[in-house]
């Protein structure tokens, strides 16, 4: 079982490496801040490429005063990604005091371990949010929002945890 996981790992991280340029998979203690970066800015790009596609639907909706109510939901949806967005972009990256020569392995796979939270995760939203384009009225708007709700509060959870590291 173990030679799977550690499979499964290193197909992660070399899927990782592919998907974000530069990015080395935490290789080396030097490598922490510029891989840092790099995660969250991916992870910034991915949302808004959600968010540009909410807006696309929005401006769908802007033609009638009776789609007030479905605008409104689908805000909620966009400002919802947009604090996930925020929250990671501004977050920093490793803290001053960072001491690289006390950064074990055991920290780097844990770093690696809420990166694949993060990427899996992102996977999942995505396809919560392609439903705004088929959807049609206010409750199937607010069925997406109460997702990406519950969505925003795990990935900011687990992208704290990932920063206590840090």
């Amino acid at each position: 079982m173990q030679e799977h996981n550690g499979q499964a790992s290193g197909f992660m991280e070399k899927s990782l490496q592919y998907l974000i340029p530069g990015y080395k998979g935490y290789l080396g203690a030097r490598d922490i801040a510029e891989d840092d970066a790099r995660i969250r800015e991916h992870i910034v790009s991915g949302v808004n490429e959600m968010i540009s596609k909410i807006d696309i639907k929005k401006l769908s909706y802007t033609a009638s005063l009776q789609t007030a109510s479905a605008l409104a939901a689908l805000e909620k949806i966009s400002s919802r990604l947009k604090h996930v967005a925020e929250t990671i972009r501004y977050a920093g990256g490793s803290m001053p005091s960072f001491d690289y020569s006390s950064f074990s392995a055991e920290k780097c796979s844990k770093l690696k371990a809420y990166d694949e939270f993060l990427y899996f995760s992102m996977q999942e939203i995505k396809i919560v949010i392609s439903g705004v384009e088929k959807a049609e009225d206010t409750p199937e708007f607010e069925k997406i929002g109460r997702a990406a709700a519950e969505w925003s509060e795990k990935y900011l959870a687990q992208f704290r945890a990932r920063k206590d590291i840090l």
